[in-house]
């Protein structure tokens, strides 16, 4: 977070904070317990106008016991910054092939601005189509084969490949 803020001249540090566990193997209670007790042991240091702690990979809001608004921020906050971008050279999101490395929900923002998602990745692969990806099959695909890899509405790529292939706006989400 600090190199992130830095580079974007925005006037705060940075700072990761988690927990060593693997949420895919604990029940919901378990994610909020533990979340509980981690939050008890940082509560001193946390607050809005100093750390705001959020879900990452593996866990959601409601794993985390209420985090009101995070579902969506980091994803509205992508799209509200690539429209603004856009806007200071004339340009909408609707006019843009998109590439994204990616963060679920981002898919469904930047189609209702107009966007095509020409190419995705995530931790199991890539898949491409110049002509935008049908999203909501590869939403399906993805949730119930927890991958890219067999999607038929693209073609798979190496996930290596994906920053140099053509896009007009590049998302580089970090995962994995």
């Amino acid at each position: 977070m600090t190199w992130k803020t830095a580079v974007a001249n925005i006037p705060y540090g940075g700072a990761k904070g988690g927990i060593g566990c693997r949420p895919s193997e604990m029940s919901t209670n378990e994610l909020e317990r533990l979340t509980g007790v981690f939050t008890q042991k940082i509560h001193d240091l946390i607050g809005i106008h100093s750390d705001v702690p959020a879900p990452d990979m593996g866990t959601n809001s409601q794993d985390l016991g209420g985090s009101l608004g995070r579902e969506s921020a980091t994803g509205l906050g992508v799209v509200f910054g690539t429209e603004a971008l856009l806007a200071e050279y004339g340009k909408l999101i609707s006019d843009m092939k998109i590439l994204e490395m990616w963060v679920p929900g981002l898919q469904s923002l930047f189609m209702r601005e107009g966007g095509k998602i020409v190419a995705v990745s995530d931790v199991t692969g890539a898949v491409t189509n110049p002509d935008g990806l049908e999203i909501p099959g590869l939403l399906k695909h993805e949730e119930a084969t927890k991958s890219f890899k067999g999607f038929i509405g693209g073609d798979s790529m190496d996930p290596n490949d994906l920053l140099v292939h053509e896009c007009d706006v590049l998302i580089p989400c970090a995962l994995g």
